[in-house]
């Protein structure tokens, strides 16, 4: 097998395994793709059907152990893409120990081609104050819910759960969130302040910022900075490279809009907060990865 493997050569080499196999069918072409990340191949095989996602998983890591033994390292993704087909409410949330929490209990079902699940949101009482202040009902305190007396209704919980579920389900690479791996999600204050108080831009911009720093591209990050000469700590400086990231690690080929373009739809409040994040992440590197820093030193410098 050829070392000096294209992206091409890959990809032709993956739709070819899942073609013998009987898969290639069931792969978005569109959303899947083959990108090299510096010292690895990143292999991200979108499906529309997850009933197959598990053959198609192991169908990958064969691949992958084929490539190993050639020399080429392969990071591969294998997600399934969902639809959030209903949202209903259980009742008050339980611990595994039976406990009453202070949450509520909402289930959703999720249809990926002729697979079907069932995933849990508990809804905290905290988060449904900011759904409140949304909707302008404030007569409400947090230590309960009462929809019969004008608080917020069933249908308006259920539409969130929904919109944050879906939020989720968006996001690809490394961001992306596999409800077969992690079918029980919190909908908490923060969270549903996040879902509901900024702007799309300003999630795709957050989203880009936590892939940069994730551990399977930090270093690739750090190798743009250095060789554009930038430097980390100039947030304004280091924004452009962020475009790389919009939509989730190795989010495809095509990009609707560039990072600095979507800073530019940002309020003043949340480009602070923006910047703020950035920077608290960049911190956290610096503290787990003193070899990184070490490395990148005209990038910390």
């Amino acid at each position: 097998m050829n070392v000096h493997m294209t992206e091409s050569e890959l990809e032709k080499l993956v739709i070819g395994r899942l073609a013998v196999a009987g898969l290639a069918g069931i792969v978005d072409r569109h959303l899947t793709q083959f990108l090299w990340v510096g010292e690895e191949f990143f292999t991200e095989v979108v499906l529309t059907d997850a009933s197959k996602q598990a053959d198609v998983d192991q169908l990958m890591k064969g691949v992958k152990e084929e490539l190993e033994k050639a020399g080429i390292a392969l990071d591969p993704l294998v997600r399934s893409r969902w639809e959030v087909a209903e949202v209903h409410y259980v009742g008050p949330a339980r611990s595994p120990e039976g406990g009453i929490m202070t949450a509520f209990d909402f289930r959703a079902q999720l249809q990926s081609g002729s697979r079907a699940i069932e995933v849990r949101v508990d809804v905290t009482i905290t988060a449904l104050s900011i759904l409140r202040q949304k909707l302008g009902i404030e007569k409400f305190t947090l230590h309960g819910w009462s929809p019969a007396k004008g608080d917020v209704s069933e249908e308006d919980i259920r539409a969130a759960v929904k919109g944050f579920l879906e939020t989720h389900l968006q996001q690809g690479g490394t961001s992306s969130w596999d409800p077969l791996l992690e079918p029980h999600l919190t909908l908490n204050e923060g969270a549903m302040s996040y879902f509901l108080g900024h702007s799309t831009a300003f999630q795709e911009l957050h989203f880009a910022v936590t892939d940069a720093f994730s551990p399977p591209v930090r270093k690739s990050f750090l190798q743009s900075l250095a060789a554009s000469k930038r430097k980390i700590e100039n947030f304004d400086d280091v924004l452009p490279e962020l475009s790389n990231m919009l939509g989730g690690v190795y989010a495809g080929r095509q990009k609707l809009n560039s990072a600095g373009e979507l800073f530019d739809k940002l309020s003043q409040g949340e480009r602070e907060l923006l910047k703020g994040y950035f920077i608290a992440r960049m911190h956290e590197l610096s503290a787990k990865e003193p070899k990184l820093v070490e490395q990148f030193k005209s990038v910390f410098g």
